[in-house]
């Protein structure tokens, strides 16, 4: 069975300069069960470890997942996004499963 894998993120990891009104995104390489996309499985925080607030949404049709801070991002700081992917986190769509 393939294991799903992240295939894009904007902005770029690593990356300086991004717009303070930028989404974050994860593409995957295959489905993933949109019910186990949330706020709590994909989340973004500042320097400070700080929950940035945040709407997340996922396009099946292009296996993306968006997060949308609620507000600006503060400018010349640092921010990590983490995407969970254990049992209790996303998991791929049960009808993508490669035999």
């Amino acid at each position: 069975m393939e294991t799903e894998t992240v295939t894009a993120v904007t902005p770029a990891d690593g990356a300086s300069g991004a717009n303070v009104n930028t989404n974050v995104t994860v593409t995957f390489n295959e489905a993933m069960d949109e019910a186990t996309i949330t706020g709590s499985t994909f989340e973004l925080r500042d320097a400070g470890s700080n929950l940035v607030a945040a709407t997340v949404t996922y396009s099946a049709s292009t296996l993306t997942v968006t997060l949308q801070p609620s507000s600006v991002l503060a400018y010349n700081s640092s921010y990590t996004a983490t995407v969970r992917g254990t049992s209790t986190g996303v998991s791929r769509s049960s009808s993508s499963e490669i035999f």
